[in-house]
């Protein structure tokens, strides 16, 4: 099917909802605009929460990234379009004062995209400024996240229970391993995983031969190290955001696990390519969008748009994730006119989905996770092809 880029640069245009700011400025909040005719009426405005510092940041800033790179080159080939949408400002949610900052930046906005971290989001979803705006598809997968049911939030991406399930069942099913071993964050997030991890296990009765965490927002993973090493197994899931997990990994395989399996979570697919790279080791992970080597519309509109930007590059799923949500939100504009002036008629969209074939991947709308993807995909190592998988609920 032929892209109509002049529409659909109108609509991004519209959003303008990725735009970024050096972190270290004052956002803009102002959320009026005076067109011709001298009539001022409001705008509305999107803030933006992706991880750039900590932990996560590496994927928080290909992401952040992949959408500056979209807002320069909208900006550059746009006509004359009506701006409904400005960009009040974004979040670095590294500690505490994350959710103030994101409180003051959203004062004048009425979406909210890309909050990850467990506690990041419930303190955000419970907030009492923050819960009444709309959340767009944040990118954390914890499941006490998603127990609140958030009646004002739509998700994309899948849980992270639903991740390990489907690792689980290559690990097991595919590859025939047993042998394992289970590296993960103490307190919240990690805690959560591990449980899951074990009651996933426990199913094909599987009882792991050692599990050694490590302390929250920390990457001195010495003493998992040492137990994991210790016990010498086949397997070893890194229930870890990437920086403790590379640490972890690079450290392992120096003291001899160079023959191991090790397996992460779809964030840590940031660090598949360094890890290859600097130590030989093709770490096993997910992606919640397919290759691009896909032949999915999806992919070949992300070629077209992106164009010179990433020829040559690496493959970055990052940029493509980013890129589907922008045409999931271009399509919610086209097809819902009140998404303009009514926010929530946004939320209704996208509850809405049900078997919806989008730019050739199946969507449906889960009321249990909230969340729109049907598949996910197992990267099994750098250059190694994807492996297609059916959510399970």
């Amino acid at each position: 099917m032929k892209i109509n880029n002049k529409s659909f640069f109108k609509k991004i245009v519209m959003l303008a909802m990725l735009c970024c700011v050096p972190l270290t400025t004052q956002p803009d909040v102002v959320s009026i605009e005076k067109p011709v005719g001298g009539t001022y009426r409001p705008k509305r405005s999107f803030a933006l929460a992706f991880p750039t510092e900590g932990d996560m940041d590496v994927p928080g800033k290909q992401l952040l990234d992949g959408s500056m790179f979209c807002t320069v080159k909208l900006q550059y080939q746009r006509e004359k379009v009506k701006k409904d949408f400005s960009f009040a400002g974004s979040s670095t949610q590294v500690d505490d004062g994350g959710i103030a900052k994101l409180r003051k930046i959203t004062e004048r906005a009425n979406f909210i995209i890309g909050e990850t971290g467990m506690n990041f989001c419930l303190q955000s979803f419970s907030d009492e400024v923050l819960s009444s705006k709309i959340h767009l598809f944040p990118i954390d997968g914890s499941s006490p996240v998603r127990a609140l049911n958030n009646k004002n939030a739509i998700f994309f991406r899948p849980t992270y229970q639903q991740e390990l399930r489907a690792l689980v069942d290559y690990i097991v099913g595919v590859r025939r391993q047993s042998k394992i071993a289970i590296l993960y964050e103490s307190g919240g997030w990690g805690s959560a995983l591990y449980e899951e991890l074990l009651a996933i296990l426990a199913k094909r009765n599987i009882m792991p031969l050692k599990a050694s965490r490590y302390a929250q927002n920390s990457v001195n993973v010495s003493r998992a190290v040492k137990d994991i090493v210790g016990v010498a197994p086949n397997v070893v899931f890194c229930l870890a955001k990437p920086r403790p997990a590379y640490m972890f990994i690079g450290r392992a395989v120096a003291q001899g696990m160079d023959t191991a399996l090790f397996v992460g979570l779809s964030p840590t697919l940031s660090i598949q390519y360094p890890l290859k790279k600097s130590r030989g080791i093709d770490l096993i992970t997910t992606s919640v969008v397919p290759s691009e080597s896909s032949n999915l519309e999806l992919v070949a509109a992300y070629k077209e748009f992106f164009g010179d930007r990433i020829t040559g590059m690496r493959s970055n799923p990052f940029y493509l994730e980013s890129f589907l949500y922008m045409k999931l939100l271009s399509e919610a504009l086209d097809v819902v006119p009140a998404a303009a002036t009514h926010p929530a008629a946004l939320i209704q969209h996208f509850e809405s989905f049900k078997d919806k074939m989008f730019m050739g991947l199946p969507l449906s709308f889960d009321p249990v996770t909230r969340s729109l993807a049907t598949k996910l995909w197992i990267v099994p190592g750098v250059e190694k092809p994807w492996i297609e998988v059916a959510l399970k609920q």
